[in-house]
């Protein structure tokens, strides 16, 4: 019998067995199980423990929290900011993806581009950040900041994207 071994990531392995040491590999590339198995689960979650989770219409549950007086004021405020990050998300995700399909078709450098998406990227969990904590107006005009910030970079990747463009008088196909 095989002797069971714990693993760096609590992915249980044992020494001689080949198919389960391929098991944990898979199971560290995917971050969702991975993040289930090392945080804290809560399996209810604050809208089903408050005042129950409406699944034909989910976008008034944070609505119904607002106005629930089970839930308390600065939840109910955390959860509308929550939200509202999502939303500029989701309207800033377009852009991005224009300016990203831009500068690969323009042949933009990849380290250019790579620097680009990380520097986006910072700025977004930055933004999402300050946008769900952020309580006071200092932070609101930090908040506001870091959105120009971020919608500065996938503008630059499309301003350098048209002049390079520009430069050789048509755009490279593909």
């Amino acid at each position: 019998m095989a002797k069971a071994t714990p693993s760096p990531l609590f992915f249980p392995t044992t020494t001689n067995d080949a198919c389960d040491a391929h098991h944990a590999v898979v199971d560290l590339l995917d971050p969702c199980r991975v993040a289930n198995d090392v945080l804290p689960n809560d399996d209810e979650g604050l809208i089903n423990k408050t005042m129950g989770y409406n699944g034909m219409q989910p976008r008034s549950n944070t609505q119904k929290m607002m106005s629930d007086n089970g839930v308390s004021p600065e939840v109910a405020k955390r959860a509308a900011r929550m939200e509202g990050a999502h939303l500029n998300g989701n309207e800033i995700l377009p852009l991005w993806i224009g300016a990203v399909v831009l500068s690969n078709h323009a042949r933009l450098p990849e380290k250019m581009i790579n620097i680009a998406a990380m520097t986006f990227i910072a700025l977004r969990v930055a933004y999402n950040h300050v946008y769900i904590n952020g309580t006071t107006p200092t932070l609101a005009k930090m908040r506001t900041a870091l959105w120009f910030s971020s919608v500065a970079v996938p503008m630059t990747l499309m301003i350098q994207a048209a002049n390079k463009v520009r430069k050789l008088g048509a755009l490279p196909l593909f």
